[in-house]
């Protein structure tokens, strides 16, 4: 279990920074 919650993260950061950076930067085009 412990393996499979360090490969989710490990997944999840770098969408989830992404994801981030794409809202913002589509907020930052929209202004």
């Amino acid at each position: 279990m412990q393996h499979f919650y360090a490969f989710t993260l490990f997944c999840l950061c770098p969408l989830t920074a992404a994801f981030v950076l794409f809202m913002a930067f589509q907020a930052f085009q929209g202004a």
